[in-house]
């Protein structure tokens, strides 16, 4: 249920939520929606605090501050990362009126290092906190780095994953994927460096880019034009297309946020098997050694294990299993914390 402006004039919020919202339309602010609609239908009567994501992050600083001095009750708050993290600092000298506060976070940058703009955060806030992380890893660098014992919930991404169409997939490989807001930081140099070692390979390119790097990936494609293609951003239809079509997708993200990638999961969902780098809470997440390559010798190691699948379609078709058991795991898990969060928190 989405948030209702007339609902709220005729009954203040008991839970004030200060998050991004689309657009755009990412991985953090696609989850930020569904928990508001989610905490609506449990009688929460949200009020989003902030402006769409497309003015993050200094309106929603300004919204923040205006709104946060208005409310009482429960809040639901999404951490910044990198330099927001000085005036999320300032914004948690605002929350003491609230009876309970629940911080969702989204990013690892925090976690991976000490980070004195997170711990000063933090310090700031009042005793009344719980947390959501999104993996068992990210509670135990929480509770290693910054000496804390909060009440955590470990939440991961798969209850916002849409159910995918099912579908047969294919017994062989026939065509990578990779799906990101590219930068060279989320891997397409890798990404295209493994389609290079393999010369049969076809690869769909998907997700908007930076200029450069649209210039980047018009000439790997040029290259072979009939076995590699960019499709740009993709939602709604096309997106699901986008899975029927691929049989592996690949994600050697280095970007220093990175935390728990929808993308994966919804590969997972799909039956489509996942070759990723050990960022954040990925290694949790796909819960599969054998597909956690290094950063360094990405490209190498994912051609080894695509050549052993083309090779050996047997082989393949045991990773397709694997990749949607693994997803209905998690999925099962989450969905059980989900509806204990709302619950408790909506209540």
């Amino acid at each position: 249920m989405p948030f209702d402006e007339n609902k709220f004039r005729q009954c203040p919020p008991r839970i004030y939520a200060a998050v991004a919202l689309p657009p755009p339309l990412n991985g953090m602010t696609k989850v930020s929606r569904k928990m508001l609609e989610l905490l609506n239908a449990e009688g929460g009567v949200t009020r989003p605090a902030v402006l769409p994501n497309l003015l993050w992050p200094s309106w929603r600083h300004i919204g923040f501050a205006r709104q946060v001095q208005q409310g009482s009750g429960k809040l639901y708050f999404v951490p910044d990362a990198g330099r927001g993290l000085h005036l999320n600092a300032l914004e948690a000298r605002l929350m003491g009126r609230y009876q309970r506060i629940l911080l969702h976070h989204h990013v690892f940058s925090y976690l991976n290092d000490y980070d004195v703009r997170f711990a000063k955060f933090l310090n700031a806030l009042p005793c009344c906190v719980s947390h959501i992380m999104l993996s068992q890893n990210m509670k135990r660098s929480y509770h290693a780095l910054y000496d804390r014992h909060d009440d955590i919930y470990v939440l991961g991404n798969s209850p916002f994953v849409q159910k995918p169409e099912i579908v047969d997939r294919r017994t062989r490989v026939k065509r990578l994927g990779f799906l990101s807001n590219i930068t060279t930081q989320k891997g397409v140099e890798e990404v295209m460096e493994t389609t290079r070692t393999i010369p049969e390979i076809e690869i769909d390119i998907a997700g908007p880019a930076t200029p450069d790097v649209q210039k980047t990936i018009s000439r790997f494609v040029e290259e072979a034009p009939l076995k590699r293609r960019w499709l740009g951003a993709v939602y709604g239809s096309d997106k699901k297309q986008f899975f029927r079509d691929i049989d592996i997708l690949l994600f050697p993200t280095r970007y220093p946020n990175e935390a728990q990638p929808l993308v994966i999961f919804e590969a997972l969902a799909a039956a489509i098997p996942v070759l990723a780098t050990p960022r954040g809470c990925i290694p949790e997440q796909l819960d599969t050694p054998d597909w956690i390559l290094s950063q360094e010798s990405f490209a190498c190691e994912a051609a080894r294990l695509i050549s052993r699948w083309i090779h050996h379609p047997a082989s393949y078709a045991n990773a397709v299993l694997h990749a949607k058991s693994v997803f209905d795991r998690h999925l099962e898990q989450d969905s059980r914390t989900l509806r204990d969060i709302v619950n408790r928190f909506g209540a």
